[in-house]
């Protein structure tokens, strides 16, 4: 026994309930409004006395059904005599119903006796309430006699019959509680209307594609801007002509004066020659320094593909993987960098969007470690009651071949819907520009 038997059997009471017309007024549910495409099997199940609701006026139709509230379910059917009055029911519809009663068989027995036990308690209740309001009459006729009748203390019978009435309240509380509203498993059926979704946003988005525009005709302000740069560069040249012609009349004007300063020692007497120095031991030359690295590539970008490892995801390989990319920054703020990316599930088309703020520890080297904080958005989510985004992390490290070229792999941790916990590991190739 399993609870998909159970939610079979209460989905194809939503099946009779949607296929049959409901007749007499049912009370309506706040989060159950007009339109909705199970109100039609609320109403019916409500009409005919299976589900009564919540106090403050809800359905809660997205809450788990258990095999005691589905025991329940069936025991109001069987008090109905197996049918809901003034409705017909099909023999396939009655064969589902008699099958799912079978599952919960011993939660019915089980119902049963605690019925029984109710009844029996409140029988017993009764029984004693009877004999006490009997006591009670009896002595307040004593009382009533003129002669004087000896004092009773009623405390004690007071207090039991407050008892009795708490008891009763109690008992009388359990048995108009409201069973919980059975849910229905829509997520395959969401999932394939999501596929279907994107299917049409990619025919619409490719016959919405503009034709290519030929590159246009070179015009009057572009061959004015390429006559002025061809003018700019004349002057340049004719500057540079120039300062080679001011250059050479420098050396002219040096030339001329020593040619004056030589003309002038000859008329002077030769002194005596100077003795010549000894000549000096060479000395070596200074090593030039050496050039300065390379600044490190700052821009990155990396493919890859990623799998769920939590919540494991059953199907083929090709239906479960996603297929991604990113682009990041490094260095941007006090050693970290922001890292943005999107990932598309094969199997059901989703489309994942996140952001991170990415610090790595060894940047440059073979191995480079890195972690990285931020949100994930999920584009594809239908769900108009909650706002699709997420904490994410990023835990995983690069292997670089080269300064442009290498390989990673990360982890990458995160939170689902309702808190639940989430890690899919993610690998490809990284570029570095």
């Amino acid at each position: 026994m399993h609870k998909p038997l159970v939610r079979a059997a209460v989905m194809g009471a939503f099946g009779l309930g949607m296929i049959l017309a409901v007749q007499q007024s049912t009370p309506s549910f706040r989060d159950v409004p007009a339109g909705h495409w199970a109100k039609e099997a609320v109403d019916f199940i409500t009409q005919c006395g299976l589900i009564q609701g919540f106090e403050d006026g809800t359905f809660r139709g997205n809450q788990n059904l258990t095999r005691y509230q589905a025991a329940l379910i069936f025991y109001r059917f069987i008090q109905l005599g197996g049918r809901c009055p003034n409705q017909p029911t099909t023999p396939q519809d009655q064969a589902m119903i008699d099958k799912a009663m079978e599952e919960v068989s011993k939660e019915l027995s089980d119902l049963k006796a605690q019925i029984a036990g109710i009844t029996e308690a409140n029988t017993a209740q009764d029984a004693k309430l009877q004999a006490l309001e009997t006591q009670l009459q009896q002595l307040a006729a004593a009382q009533a006699q003129p002669a004087p009748a000896p004092t009773v203390d009623t405390s004690a019978l007071e207090a039991r019959i407050a008892a009795l009435e708490e008891e009763l309240k109690k008992v009388a509380a359990a048995q108009a509680q409201p069973a919980p509203a059975p849910t229905v498993d829509t997520s395959a059926l969401e999932a394939r209307i999501a596929a279907l979704e994107e299917e049409l946003k990619k025919v619409a988005a490719a016959q919405a594609q503009p034709a290519p525009t030929p590159a246009p005709a070179p015009t009057t302000a572009e061959q004015e801007s390429s006559q002025q740069a061809r003018l700019e560069a004349l002057e340049s040249l004719a500057k540079e002509l120039n300062n080679q012609i001011k250059a050479l009349n420098d050396q002219v004007n040096t030339l001329k004066g020593e040619v004056d300063t030589l003309k002038a020692a000859a008329v002077q007497p030769v002194p005596p020659p100077q003795p010549v120095p000894a000549p000096q031991p060479a000395q070596p030359e200074a090593t030039p320094p050496a050039p300065a690295p390379a600044p490190l590539p700052r821009m990155y970008f990396g493919l890859g593909a990623s799998y769920p490892v939590e919540p494991m995801v059953s199907g083929p390989i090709e239906q479960v993987i996603s297929v991604g990319g990113f682009i990041g920054v490094h260095d941007v703020i006090l050693g970290f960098g922001p890292r943005v990316g999107a990932d598309y599930n094969l199997g059901n088309g989703a489309i994942n969007v996140n952001a991170y703020l990415v610090r790595n520890f060894n940047r440059g080297g073979f191995f480079d470690p890195y972690l990285g904080l931020g949100v994930r958005y999920d584009a594809s989510s239908t769900n108009p009651n909650i706002v699709p985004v997420y904490g994410d992390a990023l835990l995983g490290a690069g292997f670089n071949f080269s300064r442009n070229f290498g390989l990673y792999l990360e982890g990458n941790p995160g939170l689902g819907d309702n808190l639940s916990l989430r890690f899919g590991v993610r690998a490809g190739l990284k570029l570095s520009f």
